[in-house]
Formats: C-alpha cells, sequence, structure tokens
C-alpha cells in the first residue's frame, strides 16, 4: 500500500495529466458511465500502458491482501467458514480489474457497467470483512480480560 500511495500514484496521476484512478469514478455513482469512458479515453495510450503495469502489480496485492484478511478472521473469530468472504472481495477485484484491463486495452467501454457493479461489491464485502474483523477483535479481547 506503501508503494502505491508513495510510488504509483503520484507517477500515474503525473502520466495521465492530472486524471484520477479509474476506481474512484468506478465507486462514485455521481459519475456517469459516459464519464468512465471519458477518463479511459483521457488516460492516452501511455497511461493505458502504465494502468496495464500496475494492474499486474495489483494481482499480487489482491492475492496477499486476500490471504491475510483470511488470516485475521481466522485469528478472531470461531467460526472457521467466515475466513472464506476475503475470496469474494479477492474474486470481485480481479473481475473488475480484467473487465477495466480489457476496456483500456482494447477501447471496447461495452463492459464498463460490469466493472463499475464489481467494484461496488468488493466495497460491501470488505466493509463486512472490516466488521467481522473489529467484532472479532473485541470478542477475543474481552475473552482474554476474563
Amino acid at each position: 500500500m506503501i508503494l502505491f500511495m508513495g510510488g504509483f500514484l503520484p507517477r500515474f496521476t503525473e502520466v495521465v495529466n492530472g486524471n484520477e484512478m479509474i476506481d474512484s469514478y468506478l465507486v462514485d455513482y455521481g459519475k456517469s458511465i459516459s464519464d468512465i469512458e471519458n477518463l479511459v479515453m483521457d488516460y492516452g495510450e501511455v497511461g493505458r500502458n502504465y494502468m496495464t503495469n500496475f494492474f499486474i502489480w495489483d494481482s499480487i496485492y489482491v492475492v496477499i491482501s486476500t490471504i491475510l484478511f483470511s488470516l485475521l478472521i481466522r485469528a478472531v473469530t470461531d467460526n472457521k467458514n467466515l475466513s472464506y468472504i476475503p475470496l469474494a472481495s479477492g474474486l470481485f477485484d480481479t473481475i473488475e480489474n480484467l473487465i477495466v484491463l480489457y476496456t483500456s486495452r482494447t477501447l471496447n467501454m461495452q463492459y464498463i457497467w460490469l466493472a463499475r457493479f464489481f467494484a461496488s461489491a468488493k466495497a460491501v464485502v470488505l466493509v463486512i470483512i472490516v466488521f467481522i474483523i473489529v467484532i472479532g477483535s473485541i470478542k477475543k479481547i474481552k475473552e482474554i480480560k476474563r
């Protein structure tokens, strides 16, 4: 995450002439599908290539964060089945990334609405994951104090 915030994002913003990452547009329902399409076009070829490289690294982040969230949930809850929930988030993120990657490489905007759906689904699952971790941690702390 530090590498993303300190390295990639400032360079990306420079390469795409100050435009935002597409992820922020996908979950901002104040932005229309046309706004998202225009953003991808405004990136230009260099920006879209830079974004492609980012998605390769982002795939590694998705795998690592999915594993870490699963292990954390397993550590703070008694219901081990809850540790599979981060897999949904990782799957949604991967599908979103593949759609955005396809869109940026082919300039075919036909599926961008689907990327928005998976970005929103990922956000909902992440909120659930954080909720499980917070509640599980509180319960574990109470158990330790007894």
